[in-house]
């Protein structure tokens, strides 16, 4: 996305697969209900380093604006 500067788990890349959502995220080998990312769920990062996050149950938890 954006020539190569934004980069989405999951998505095809000229270099390769990136990791998907689930390891990125470390979702359990097998579906719980019960389980949620506690802090958000992370979908990219930008090659400066900045990680795009959707917010969790919490975000004031992890520092972020929302409920």
């Amino acid at each position: 996305m954006d020539d190569g500067w934004v980069r989405v788990f999951g998505a095809q890349s000229a270099a390769g697969g990136l990791p998907s959502l689930g390891r990125v995220n470390a979702f359990p080998a097998e579906p719980d209900p019960g389980w949620y990312p506690a802090d958000g769920l992370v979908v990219g990062h930008d090659v400066l380093g900045g990680v795009f996050c959707l917010n969790g149950r919490d975000p004031s938890r992890a520092g972020r604006p929302g409920r």
